[in-house]
């Protein structure tokens, strides 16, 4: 299915070497588009297990304001230019502490897609890799009617190409919950951190994404370092 672009404009990755979070040694221009996301892809996410939950449930006290993750903090995406197999089984999610999985909330949203693609070129106008991924979320979901929270929080890839003699790395290296709402109407936030590395023998360039997803929005707000 022909890919069809959701945004005109094509931003190039600044070099932020200096804050200790991304470098370019590599010397490449990273660019990034937003684009559609194709209907095979909306299915195959919509048919995955959402996998299983790894919190220590201990807790029986119900505390709606205390917002926490029982999935996934930290996976990887693509492992040298190759999807990993068990990606689709990786979630995050923000719910109620005390809660024993989403499935106690209710009214969530249907699944909500945003997908990228992310190219790099070298000073030879060459296009070293060319990778496209879907983040995919619920939202709205509530406790006995109240707050807004978050399930299946996730990243998808689903084109990779790669050009010889470059590894490319892509994780989630960095999960957290928070409550951006109020005591009486919690609102559930996740921020996503991605890390996306392209290296040769000799050099490599770095980049960090940073991804929030809210429990009150089909939204998702993209910080591109």
């Amino acid at each position: 299915m022909k890919r069809i672009l959701l945004s005109v404009a094509v931003f190039p990755l600044l070099d932020f070497g200096s804050t200790g979070i991304n470098k370019n040694d590599l010397g490449l221009t990273v660019y990034t588009q937003e684009v559609a996301t194709p209907v095979e892809v909306m299915e195959q996410i919509q048919a995955l297990d959402g996998g299983a939950y790894v919190d220590d449930l201990t807790s029986s006290l119900k505390d709606i304001n205390e917002i926490i993750n029982l999935g996934e903090k930290i996976w990887k995406i693509i492992e040298k230019n190759k999807p990993v197999a068990n990606v689709k089984y990786a979630y995050a999610n923000a719910v109620p502490k005390g809660i024993k999985g989403p499935e106690e909330l209710e009214s969530f949203s249907p699944l909500q897609f945003k997908s990228f693609r992310k190219f790099g070129k070298n000073g030879f106008g060459s296009t070293v890799f060319d990778v496209t991924y879907t983040l995919a979320h619920r939202f709205n979901g509530q406790y006995q009617g109240r707050g807004r929270f978050l399930d299946a929080v996730t990243v998808l890839p689903h084109k990779v190409d790669v050009l010889w003699g470059y590894t490319l790395n892509f994780n989630v290296a960095r999960v957290s919950t928070a409550n951006v709402g109020n005591e009486k109407e919690p609102v559930a936030s996740v921020a996503m951190e991605m890390d996306f590395q392209i290296s040769t023998v000799l050099k490599a360039s770095q980049y960090r994404n940073l991804y929030e997803f809210r429990g009150d929005s089909a939204r998702v707000t993209s910080i591109e370092n």
